[in-house]
Order: structure tokens, then C-alpha cells, then sequence
């Protein structure tokens, strides 16, 4: 699947639905991190903070049932 494709699908996703996702891309990121070399770790850790900083301050719109899943785990 491309990335272009995954942006895309994601908006119809639950919250909680990207998270699991979010989670799992976290979890492959560290395992490939302990193979990197220190200059290889320094530009995948610059590569992740762009997209943070892009969405501060972001107002989402989350639905009935994303509230509903999020009242259940709380």
C-alpha cells in the first residue's frame, strides 16, 4: 500500500483504530532504531518531529463512536 493510499483511509479510521496503527509504526520504528548507525537515528528522530510539530495546536473532529471508545479505556 502506498503512503498516499494510507493517508487517504486514514480520516475513515476510529481514533482508536489510528492509534493501533500509530502504536504498531512506533514499535517497527525502535526495532529498526537498535540496527541504525548514530547519523541514521539523528535524521529518522528530525524525520518524526516534523510531522508532530505540524499538528500542535490541530482542533480533530472526533466522532460519536471515537468518543464512546475513548470513555471505555478511560
Amino acid at each position: 500500500m502506498e503512503i498516499k493510499e494510507i493517508l487517504q483511509i486514514l480520516p475513515k479510521l476510529t481514533a482508536s483504530e489510528r492509534l493501533v496503527i500509530a502504536e504498531a509504526a512506533l514499535k517497527l520504528n525502535r526495532q529498526e532504531r537498535t540496527s541504525l548507525s548514530i547519523d541514521q537515528q539523528k535524521q529518522q528522530l528530525a524525520a518524526a518531529r516534523t510531522p508532530i510539530t505540524d499538528f500542535e495546536g490541530e482542533d480533530f473532529d472526533y466522532t460519536d463512536d471515537d468518543q464512546d471508545n475513548l470513555d471505555t479505556h478511560v
